[in-house]
């Protein structure tokens, strides 16, 4: 089952852009550029140990995202799941 879960998740992440407004979409691109440019500035300006750091962070960072959001997934398939087997 993890492995239909996952193939899902994968689905929805691929196709989530397509679902959001021209805005919503420039702002989301904007944000993550804006993290790459202050990511590479501090980079710069860091100690190789601090630099280290700072990549340790982003790499937890984007692991607990990750985590937290196939959580959110899984709990909102269930909440569909349960709801499409009520009587109509």
């Amino acid at each position: 089952m993890e492995g239909a879960v996952q193939t899902l998740y994968v689905c929805a992440l691929e196709k989530i852009l397509e679902h959001w407004s021209p805005d919503q979409r420039l702002c989301y691109w904007e944000i993550v550029e804006q993290f790459e440019r202050d990511k590479s500035h501090l980079m710069h300006r860091l100690k190789r140990e601090d630099q280290a750091r700072l990549e340790r962070l982003t790499e937890n960072m984007e692991k607990y995202m990750q985590k937290e959001g196939e959580a959110l997934f899984k709990e909102g398939l269930s909440m569909g799941l349960s709801l499409g087997r009520l009587p109509q």
